[in-house]
């Protein structure tokens, strides 16, 4: 829906300046700058980054016009609508403590991560990292979600043996991905399955120790000391992941994809003063990076065609994201965890509970008119796991005209 134009140019004009009153009108003040991401002191950081509007979208749709509008640290969802014959659009502004359009790239997103990404790592002047680090990728399918998590992590992967080469660091990978257990309409509970086993059973258990601390029990750990070795691990279990086409994604993720870096000290080396065959030793800190499934509506799972299983598993997967945000929400107030409401929650326990683990949670969303409510919904499930609704979130309603009803057109037509 165009509002007071006829072509996406002017449309996005039209935008911008609705964009400017909104952010002129009074709110609560949540505490943030306009444009300054948060120092790395914050123990939770909340982005979003907008998908570019590619080549085949526009081929499909040659009147397609951007429904999102990004300023600063803070994004705009216009939807339009149609109730009781009158025209109108709700523009949506969400706060967050950064916001990437379209022109931004991975090395922009990288960069905003990097400080964080690069906490666990040990070197010379920290031999022993003062905290751990996890990251989530969240969003819709189909909104470049998993290919934000690959920019990001082979970016790291180039970086990390560079900044810690000093150090000779021992570095631990471990791959696991979480699917639902589904049976007819019965959700049974999640398994837990090692992404870099090639044969043989491939369910993982974990177990907490008396500590508290949660150990993955069969999950395969390999050592890596090159940015090959860590890249091609990375590549190998997206390869195996579970995968599952849908009405607006050939290749939507139905399991929620996790990678755990262990930082160790080096128990023993077959040369003396050399990295080369490194055993695994104690771990030190660890660096998590999480490419969560992507949430689905009633009308994406279409293609489904009745499946029971396929349809309660979008169910579960979206069940094990509500409880995901309840812990994160639970961590950023200082309220107590619930984190046994998923496995999922579970397995993550420690970013949740521990005071020096650093988190960032990135959400991705579209600006295809198409997807407008869905780009709400990313954005308010964001700003909700740090925020009260009104420290993030305004809204406006632009009425753009009212529309005859078919009874008026009719009873126009016969006094005509």
């Amino acid at each position: 829906m165009l509002a007071h134009s006829s072509t996406p140019e002017s449309w996005q004009a039209h935008a911008a300046q609705v964009v400017k009153s909104i952010a002129a009108s009074p709110r609560t003040s949540n505490g943030r700058g306009s444009s300054q991401i948060q120092d790395d002191d914050e123990r939770h950081l909340v982005f979003a980054r907008v998908r570019p509007l590619l080549p085949s979208d526009y081929q499909k749709r040659p009147d397609l016009y951007d429904c999102v509008t990004v300023t600063d640290s803070s994004i705009t969802v216009h939807s339009g609508s149609s109730r009781l014959n009158v025209a109108s659009i709700l523009h949506s502004t969400f706060d967050m403590d950064a916001a990437f359009g379209q022109d931004a790239n991975d090395d922009d997103i990288y960069e905003a991560v990097r400080s964080t990404l690069l906490r666990p790592v040990p070197t010379l002047t920290m031999p022993v990292p003062v905290g751990d680090a996890t990251l989530f990728l969240y969003g819709k399918t189909g909104t470049g979600k998993s290919h934000t998590m690959a920019g990001i992590a082979n970016r790291f992967a180039r970086e990390v043996f560079q900044v810690a080469d000093a150090a000779c660091p021992i570095v631990g990978v471990s791959a696991v991905e979480i699917v639902a257990g589904t049976k007819g309409f019965t959700v049974s509970r999640d398994f837990i399955l090692d992404l870099l086993k090639k044969s043989g059973d491939r369910r993982v258990d974990f177990r907490d120790d008396a500590a508290g601390t949660m150990h993955l029990q069969g999950a395969l750990e390999k050592p890596v000391g090159t940015f090959t070795e860590m890249a091609a691990i990375f590549d190998e279990a997206r390869t195996a992941r579970r995968t599952q086409a849908n009405a607006r994604n050939s290749e939507s993720s139905r399991s929620h994809l996790i990678y755990f870096l262990r930082f160790r000290k080096a128990a023993a080396r077959a040369n003396a003063g050399s990295c080369q065959t490194p055993q695994l030793g104690r771990v030190l800190s660890t660096l998590t990076l999480v490419d969560l499934a992507g949430n689905e509506y009633g009308r994406d799972t279409l293609t489904y065609k009745g499946n029971s299983d396929l349809v309660t598993d979008s169910i579960a997967i979206n069940r094990s994201l509500s409880a995901l945000k309840d812990c994160i929400r639970a961590a950023a107030t200082g309220n107590p965890v619930q984190f046994r409401g998923s496995t999922l929650t579970r397995v993550l326990k420690k970013c949740f509970v521990d005071p020096a683990c650093r988190t960032i949670f990135v959400g991705t969303l579209s600006g295809d008119p198409r997807d407008a409510n869905h780009a709400r919904q990313t954005l308010k499930y964001m700003g909700l796991i740090k925020w009260r609704t009104d420290e993030f979130m305004r809204e406006k309603v632009e009425t753009v005209g009212a529309q005859p009803s078919a009874r008026r057109k009719s009873n126009a037509r016969r006094v005509g």
